[in-house]
């Protein structure tokens, strides 16, 4: 059961990758895409089914998508945000998989307050080992996942 056209996971480590394979394997997008920072990733990536593309390009990876998932450490956030802003269409929906959401909830909805909506998740999952090649698509099988919802979170959005 197909829910969009294209996502974007940036950062492609054991969460990204997993959930990256999860998608493709219930085929809920038309196309995932993976952005990564080195080009051994782009292979990497590829190589273990976690996306239809790997780009080390970020505006190329987001453009278009109408979700957009963030992967990296929590202190990464802010400037990638910053960066992918100006990439994305205004009904975008970005949500991330850090750990922790104060901070990050208040920067990033006034980061994509005017274009995208954030809405901020905290997958209840994980392995003792990181990186892509630790991910697996039954990952969140059974996971608990959080997703913060404010007074600014907009409800589409959420029940995203």
């Amino acid at each position: 059961m197909k829910i969009c056209n294209k996502i974007a996971i940036v950062g492609m480590g054991l969460l990204g990758g997993s959930i990256g394979q999860a998608l493709i394997a219930r085929k809920l997008a038309g196309e995932v895409v993976g952005v990564v920072r080195r080009k051994e990733a782009v292979r990497d990536v590829m190589r273990c089914g976690a996306a239809h593309r790997a780009t080390l390009d970020i505006a190329d990876g987001v453009a278009g998508a109408d979700i957009v998932i963030l992967g990296v450490p929590v202190d990464q956030m802010e400037e990638l945000s910053n960066t992918i802003v100006r990439s994305i269409r205004p009904d975008t929906v970005i949500t991330d998989v850090g750990s922790v959401k104060g901070c990050v909830v208040g920067k990033l909805e006034k980061i994509f307050g005017s274009r995208g909506t954030f809405v901020g998740s905290h997958p209840m999952a994980g392995k003792e080992k990181g990186s892509i090649a630790h991910a697996d698509p039954n990952l969140f099988d059974g996971a608990i996942t959080i997703v913060t919802a404010t007074r600014k979170t907009n409800q589409p959005a959420f029940q995203t």
